[in-house]
């Protein structure tokens, strides 16, 4: 069995000899990729968590630190995830080929390999997982990103004459959507300077309570700015789900299709 001195020498034999060849592992990952994320940055730091572990230090948490570090790199160079691990699997295993070498000419005992497999895996590992963390953030900031401009194309504010706009509903109304509305409407309807908004439901598929909600504080909220809302086009199967759910769009002012909701108001403001 290995004395604590002895165990101490062989792991710095293993960590100095990393030191010697960070660079030959470097350029043979590099001799793969031409898009290489920056190895030469990390590849030291790697030794440094290594040897940390070795030394019973805490390693997982300055792991989970390069893991955020690549992450970012291979984001800012529109490196796919896929490519990324592929990467940091080749530097894992380039590492253990280094480290089997060590072993045999260094003669190193079982007890001091496994040492190193229980810093180097998890080392590994936490590094893949903070990447993988970092780029399915990404593309659940920009799925968002894109999801909120649909929506609001979805829904746009169309100016027909000046002072009056039609809003269209088209298709599902979900919360997300209404709530879109709530905080788009009346930054569109202000600046376009209208007097007049009607939104048009003729393409709504269904509208319930929490929607309809929404759509009265669009209303209360333009007519406290002085933009009157009219509803025209609620389907007849829209109109029976909106009573059965005791909603009730009595108080605003309503008209069956959008033609007759245009030509009757714009008659009657000539």
């Amino acid at each position: 069995m290995e004395h604590k001195g002895d165990s101490e020498k062989k792991h710095n034999i293993v960590v100095n000899k990393l030191r010697e060849i960070n660079i030959e592992i470097y350029d043979e990952v590099k001799s793969y990729y031409q898009d290489t994320i920056e190895l030469n940055v990390v590849i030291d730091e790697l030794v440094e968590l290594v040897s940390q572990g070795l030394e019973s230090k805490e390693f997982i948490g300055p792991a989970e630190l390069l893991g955020v570090k690549i992450g970012k790199m291979t984001l800012k160079n529109d490196m796919k995830l896929d490519t990324a691990i592929e990467q940091i699997t080749d530097v894992r295993r380039l590492f253990w080929q280094k480290i089997r070498s060590i072993v045999l000419v260094s003669e190193l005992s079982i007890d001091t390999v496994l040492a190193i497999s229980d810093v180097f895996n998890p080392v590994f590992d936490r590094i893949i997982y903070a990447v993988s963390t970092m780029h399915n953030k990404s593309f659940k900031e920009s799925f968002e990103r894109q999801e909120e401009e649909l929506l609001r194309l979805s829904a746009p504010v169309v100016p027909i004459i000046d002072g009056f706009a039609v809003l269209p509903i088209v298709g599902e109304m979900t919360e997300k959507r209404s709530e879109l509305l709530m905080r788009t409407v009346l930054q569109e309807a202000t600046a376009q300077e209208l007097e007049y908004l009607f939104i048009d439901l003729s393409g709504a598929m269904i509208i319930d309570t929490l929607i309809a909600n929404n759509l009265f504080k669009i209303v209360d909220t333009l007519e406290l700015v002085g933009i009157k809302t009219i509803l025209s086009g609620i389907r007849p199967e829209v109109s029976q789900t909106m009573v059965s759910l005791g909603v009730n769009f009595n108080r605003i002012e309503k008209y069956n299709t959008l033609r007759h909701a245009l030509s009757s108001y714009v008659t009657i403001n000539k």
